[in-house]
């Protein structure tokens, strides 16, 4: 980390698929915090050149359309289906997505960095941030979620059988939020966990 990213209260939010990070680091955001959703920003580092050459050379031509761009549907079926698949494709894109994450910590003027990342305890950027936020959802209630955004239960199991498994993530993080009931309770919970943990390292900042 920069001597700049040192001086930002970074807030880790990680989670399972489905369980709803990304919804609750959007609610943790609307305090006046900086939003970092990892996925967003990977999505456009499969345009570079270079991590667009590198992923050709691990799974071939099959994985683009027909326009030259990653296909991330196709990738996603490869590399969820085959552990050693992902283990090649996240060589590629973890690198530059951490380098850009630790470059946007450092370019925002916002004090308090939210970081939604699903493999962020997996990267050295964990180490850095001062709160680890772990939002749990029971797998059936996760995949429903799933069906609602049209994803089917075989590619949301596939997807969940790669992921860490939740005992870990429970264990890891500082603070657990269980996200089995509606979007009005995560707001509750990112309410209360904003008052009870984020206000006090601002003031002591």
């Amino acid at each position: 980390m920069t001597e700049d990213n040192s001086e930002k209260i970074l807030v880790g939010v990680v989670g399972r698929l489905g369980a709803g990070k990304s919804a609750f680091s959007k609610m943790l955001a609307l305090h006046g915090a900086s939003l970092l959703e990892a996925d967003k920003i990977a999505w456009k580092l499969y345009d570079i050149p270079a991590v667009k050459k590198d992923i050709r050379a691990a799974f071939s031509g099959k994985v683009f359309d027909i326009h030259g761009k990653v296909d991330r549907k196709k990738l996603g079926e490869i590399v969820f289906a085959d552990p050693d698949a992902l283990k090649r494709l996240n060589a590629i894109v973890h690198p530059p997505l951490i380098g850009e994450l630790e470059y946007q910590i450092s370019r925002t003027s916002k004090e308090v960095v939210v970081i939604d990342a699903a493999l962020l305890l997996d990267w050295p950027l964990a180490e850095s941030c001062d709160l680890l936020i772990a939002v749990a959802a029971d797998e059936d209630t996760s995949i429903q979620r799933l069906e609602e955004k049209k994803v089917r239960p075989r590619r949301s199991r596939a997807i969940l059988a790669s992921q860490r498994d939740e005992a870990e993530f429970r264990k890891l993080c500082h603070v657990i939020v269980e996200n089995d009931g509606s979007l009005e309770d995560l707001r509750v919970a990112a309410e209360g966990v904003w008052k009870k943990y984020v206000e006090p390292m601002i003031s002591r900042h």
